[in-house]
């Protein structure tokens, strides 16, 4: 994924919630503890890493001029977006309801 600045929320909030799945599905098979973990998480991935895309392709090939006045807005634009950037880190992967194993 390219990089962004809550790239680290996003793989806090994957160990924590493969870890509890993993002590929730601890004697069942591998694959459905993967399944049950990709079920939560997929949506919420696929959709990070599509906004993160868009805003690399958007920023990557751009002329000096452009460069530069991008630079001198950066200020406002950090500002204008910090909602949607303090979004990432409010999502709490200890409260999720994580689906039960089927039974046996």
């Amino acid at each position: 994924m390219p990089p962004r600045d809550e790239s680290a929320a996003y793989a806090l909030d994957d160990a924590i919630l493969f870890s509890r799945i993993l002590s929730t599905y601890r004697s069942e098979p591998l694959t459905e503890v993967f399944d049950a973990y990709e079920k939560l998480r997929r949506n919420t991935i696929n959709h990070a890493f599509k906004e993160s895309r868009r805003m690399w392709a958007r920023n990557r090939d751009m002329g000096f001029l452009e460069g530069k006045v991008k630079e001198w807005m950066m200020s406002f634009h950090l500002r204008s977006n910090e909602s949607s950037r303090e979004a990432a880190w409010e999502f709490d992967a200890t409260k999720i309801a994580l689906p039960t194993p089927a039974p046996s």
